[in-house]
C-alpha cells in the first residue's frame, strides 16, 4: 500500500521522466565531445600502456630486461604523442572539426587513408 503512495507521489513529481531527447543538441556540440573523446583516448591509452611497462620494469629488475622495457616505454610515449598531435590537429583550423560550416576551407585528413594507416600499425605491432 505504501508502495502504490509512493508511486503516486513520484509520477506525480515527474521524476524520471527524459525532458530532453538527444536529437535536441545541435550537431556541433556532439562533434566537440567526439573531439575530445578522442584526444582523451589516445591519452588514457598511452598511459595505461606506461603504467604496465613500468610494472614490468619493477617485476624484473635484471639488466637484460631494463634496456628493452626502456626502449619499448620509449616508443610508445613517441606513438601516444603522435595520437594526440594527430588527433588534436586533425583539422587546420582545429574548430573545424566540429563547425560543419568551416569545413569546405579548412585542411583536415582523409579519415578512411589514416584509418588504414592506424589498422596496419596495429597488425604491424600484434604480428
Amino acid at each position: 500500500m505504501m508502495f502504490l503512495k509512493l508511486e503516486q507521489i513520484v509520477m506525480s513529481l515527474k521524476v524520471g521522466l527524459i525532458f530532453y531527447s538527444p536529437m535536441t543538441y545541435p550537431r556541433s556540440y556532439v562533434l566537440q565531445y567526439l573531439y575530445f573523446s578522442v584526444i582523451c583516448y589516445c591519452i588514457s591509452l598511452t598511459l595505461t600502456k606506461v603504467s604496465i611497462l613500468l610494472q614490468y620494469r619493477r617485476i624484473f629488475t635484471i639488466d637484460k630486461m631494463q634496456l628493452p622495457i626502456y626502449i619499448v616505454m620509449t616508443i610508445v610515449v613517441a606513438y601516444g604523442i603522435e595520437m594526440v598531435l594527430t588527433g588534436t590537429f586533425s583539422c587546420v583550423p582545429v574548430d573545424a572539426f566540429w563547425e560543419v560550416l568551416k569545413k569546405p576551407t579548412a585542411k583536415c585528413l582523409d579519415s578512411n587513408k589514416y584509418i588504414n594507416s592506424k589498422n596496419l600499425t596495429y597488425t604491424w605491432n600484434l604480428d
